[in-house]
């Protein structure tokens, strides 16, 4: 085990504190990166998901109103989206 006398010879650590200080930066700001980009992507993610079934809903709302000619439904919006939506149906994420 290693005991250093003092704080700057522990942030030296014998002339190579510059490389292994240097090294531990870089993966800090590597794992940041990587966070930062998946957070990104999930939130985009979400956005077009959204998207995607606000227009499902509507579209699925209107044709509910067509088929039984009133806008008073049972169902909501998210109800009329899900049962709209077929099982072979994909979605496409960007």
């Amino acid at each position: 085990m290693i005991y250093f006398d003092s704080v700057s010879d522990f942030l030296a650590m014998g002339g190579h504190g510059f490389f292994v200080w240097l090294s531990y930066l870089i993966v800090v700001l590597a794992l940041l990166i990587q966070y930062w980009r998946a957070k990104t992507a999930i939130n985009q993610s979400l956005v077009t998901l959204s998207q995607y079934y606000r227009k499902r809903s509507q579209k699925a709302s209107a044709i509910d109103d067509q088929k039984s000619g009133s806008t008073n439904d049972k169902l909501t919006g998210d109800e009329r989206s899900v049962t709209a939506i077929s099982d072979n149906e994909k979605i496409e994420l960007r």
